[in-house]
């Protein structure tokens, strides 16, 4: 077993962190084909935390090794150890029937960018340069709106796309970075919104949608885990508010100043910084908007940190009120559209 005489005081919350990070570097390795991909250092180190502190408790360890660690991450939290679940008041799995992780293991990983984010962060990168070097700003903001709004594609899909927009069809070949060819077994088991493995119970948001593959279609893509993660799944709420400010007869602006937050919009001569903030654990949200901060440039009157309708419930606006720092300028989406409402009719 690997508790060590370094860790005194096991920590259920620290566990959590590291092993959610391990997941990730775990699938990651084994997406780039790599041998023993299950045991990383993040795995061990969860591994230790969990066995020192049922060994204190118990006097026993109930974890058999990384591998087993693993493979009860498939399953809910309570599986590998009860305790875990008090920390973020969710017994959920960290991976999915499909080798994925969840949207909980996404929230709870440490550095998470670092592990999966990388080569995606190089691409965007690769579109903002050749925007910049054709003077097409806008190139950037049309081609990073697309991919966030069609999270699985087809050649065709893709090509008349292209077809319709030049800005598209200069940057389709780093567009295709971002996707990866999707198993035929696959095929009927993918959500129309984020392009990851369709569950019944839904994949993390209330408008997941089994997606249906055209007739007669060769091959299917998706987004990769990264696009997923970075692009898609934040873009979902992104692009929602963005859509209700556009129907007030407002134009806000996404992605301002290089992607500094999210959205910039003017209302009744004041500008608005929004970031959109979208997490399945509040507990988590909670702190990391307490390190968080909007960034000054582009300039604004006002800066909120901002919540999705399909989050809002009691205990979750419980759980943010006790946990979150006073005066932290988050609303709620619909807070905040009734705000600008009430702006706009005086």
């Amino acid at each position: 077993m690997f508790v060590t005489k370094s860790m005194s005081k096991p920590s259920l919350e620290i566990a959590l962190h590291l092993l959610a990070t391990g997941l990730l570097e775990a699938i990651d390795a084994k997406e780039r084909g790599k041998q023993r991909w299950i045991v990383n250092t993040h795995l061990i180190q969860a591994l230790n935390h969990i066995c020192a502190y049922q060994i204190l408790r118990d006097g026993i360890p109930k974890v058999g090794g990384v591998h087993d660690l693993y493979t009860k991450a498939h399953q809910s939290l309570s599986e590998i150890e009860p305790d875990l679940v008090k920390q973020i008041e969710a017994d959920e799995p960290l991976l999915d029937y499909f080798e994925e992780p969840t949207w909980l293991c996404e929230d709870l990983s440490i550095s998470s960018r670092d592990i999966v984010g990388e080569i995606q962060q190089r691409v965007i990168l690769q579109i903002k340069s050749l925007a910049t070097a054709l003077g097409r700003p806008e190139l950037y903001i049309e081609a990073r709106q697309w991919m966030a709004q069609h999270p699985i594609i087809t050649e065709e899909i893709i090509e008349d796309a292209c077809n319709k927009s030049a800005a598209l069809g200069l940057a389709r070949g780093h567009l295709e970075k971002f996707y990866e060819v999707c198993p035929v077994a696959h095929r009927l088991n993918l959500c129309e919104r984020c392009g990851r493995q369709y569950d019944p119970q839904g994949c993390g948001r209330p408008m997941c949608s089994l997606w249906t593959a055209p007739e007669n279609t060769k091959e299917i893509y998706r987004v990769n885990h990264g696009a997923a993660m970075y692009i898609v799944r934040p873009g979902l709420a992104e692009l929602w508010l963005f859509d209700e400010l556009t129907k007030l007869g407002l134009q806000p602006q996404l992605w301002p100043g290089d992607d500094a937050y999210d959205l910039r919009v003017e209302v009744a001569g004041k500008v608005l910084a929004i970031d959109v903030k979208d997490a399945r654990s509040a507990t988590q949200l909670a702190r990391r908007l307490n390190t968080d901060t909007i960034p000054s440039e582009p300039a604004w009157n006002e800066a909120y940190f901002v919540l999705p309708p399909w989050r809002d419930s009691q205990h979750y606006r419980h759980v943010l009120q006790v946990n979150l720092k006073p005066n932290m300028p988050v609303l709620w989406a619909n807070d905040l559209l009734a705000r600008i409402k009430g702006d706009i009719a005086k």
